[in-house]
């Protein structure tokens, strides 16, 4: 298959992400006139973003992408599953120093992110942030670019991923994009060496839920 198709096709994905998250984007409006968003509302979102990693995950096993996951985990993957989620955590945390030092705020996206997860009950929150976007981001970034759009090529599926992750979380050239595009090479290096979705998504999602508990 042409690379020009198997780029369409992860295209594909991307606009889905981005088409749920302007409909995302309806379903919290109510956040901006009051203190707290309707549970009615939070549901419903739910349903979207899990009605979306449902599709993607369809599209992906249909157009081959490797979509690998089973269980139970061995031994070594449990370790990639721990020292890829203690690798984020390091990073996270001299991330966060040098920022103060410099004093340098968060991405745009990373606040707006945290002041929309506040008004969640907390389940939600966690399907959220450690489950579905984990699972989006997983299919599109690892397994779509590293593992489909540049099959053969993992050092420069890696690298371009990696850069890719870090402009979505923040846009412009600053060391906060620095930030996100090493913790996105590091979930890369663990797909790489588990070779399984579920792996990064696990990873990713652990990340999340420390980040949350924090």
């Amino acid at each position: 298959m042409s690379f020009g198709k198997k780029l369409i096709r992860l295209l594909t994905l991307l606009l889905i992400t981005v088409v749920n998250g302007n409909l995302l984007t309806l379903t919290f409006l109510p956040i901006s006139n009051r203190n707290s968003l309707p549970i009615f509302n939070q549901i419903i979102g739910l349903i979207l973003l899990s009605i979306t990693v449902i599709v993607m995950i369809y599209l992906a096993k249909k157009w081959e992408f490797p979509v690998i996951a089973h269980w139970p985990w061995s031994a070594k993957e449990f370790l990639i599953v721990l020292l890829g989620v203690a690798s984020m955590y390091i990073i996270a945390q001299i991330s966060a120093q040098i920022l103060l030092l410099y004093k340098i705020t968060s991405s745009e996206n990373g606040n707006l992110l945290l002041a929309l997860f506040s008004h969640f009950n907390f389940i939600i929150k966690f399907a959220f942030g450690s489950l579905l976007i984990p699972c989006i981001e997983e299919t599109i970034f690892r397994v779509g670019i590293i593992g489909y759009l540049f099959k053969g090529k993992p050092l420069l599926g890696l690298l371009i991923s990696s850069l890719v992750f870090g402009l979505m979380h923040e846009p412009r050239l600053s060391l906060v994009l620095l930030f996100y595009s090493t913790m996105g090479m590091i979930l890369g290096l663990v797909y790489l060496k588990a070779k399984r979705l579920d792996i990064s998504i696990a990873v990713h999602g652990l990340h999340n839920f420390i980040f949350m508990l924090l």
